[in-house]
């Protein structure tokens, strides 16, 4: 799939097209503050897994002998680019990337509750590095897009993707206050770790529960 969008037929199509825009102007100035996570992003623009596992705690992408040392060597560099990792584990290529929060705690938490995503259109707000994200794949959605406002999560998240070939998984530089582009269009949202920093909570999950269709959770 090239574009999520064309799933989502009552999203805000224009507005989201222009915010991208505005958006890939802006970083493609040689700023430092882009560049230190651009940069990495681009170096490994020619590095695909041919193994993946996104089934078990440490997300696993690559083996270590699928690459010679000095890719090897890039992806420890990029790596390390995108510290500090809040989300994870993560396995790249053989590299073992701890995070400030073992993420998998919370995901074994909600898999007993975890609505059916099969075939289903997912949104994940404040997705940072992605890593719930990954772990959906193996519940087989339509789609899952994520909203992530900061860019060291941006970068880490598409370079992460590409790698593992994740071709279901999307990412838009937006947050919660981006919800209002899309009425109606997502079968399940998941918002974790985001209510208690908003002003208004009420009025937030007012906003969510505009963008999802009929029957939605």
């Amino acid at each position: 799939m090239r574009d999520y969008l064309d799933l989502l037929k009552t999203a805000d199509t224009d507005a989201i097209l222009a915010k991208r825009a505005d958006t890939a102007t802006r970083l493609a100035q040689p700023k430092k503050g882009f560049l230190r996570f651009r940069e990495p992003y681009e170096a490994l623009r020619h590095l695909r897994a041919r193994f993946t596992d996104f089934s078990t705690d440490a997300i696993t992408i690559g083996r270590a002998d699928e690459l010679g040392e000095t890719d090897l060597c890039l992806v420890r560099e990029a790596m390390r680019s995108f510290m500090p990792w809040r989300k994870g584990p993560f396995e790249v290529f053989g590299v073992a990337i701890d995070a400030e929060w073992q993420s998998w705690r919370k995901w074994n938490r909600l898999l007993p509750v975890l609505p059916d995503l099969t075939g289903k259109v997912v949104a994940d707000i404040g997705c940072n590095n992605g890593y719930y994200m990954f772990r959906m794949l193996e519940h087989r959605p339509r789609c899952v897009i994520g909203l992530e406002p900061f860019l060291q999560h941006y970068y880490c998240f598409k370079t992460l993707r590409r790698m593992a070939g994740a071709d279901e998984l999307f990412i838009e530089l937006m947050g919660v206050e981006d919800i209002p582009l899309f009425p109606y269009c997502f079968d399940v949202v998941f918002l974790m770790g985001i209510i208690y920093h908003r002003i208004s909570p009420v009025e937030m999950l007012r906003e969510i529960r505009a963008a999802m269709r009929p029957g939605g959770v």
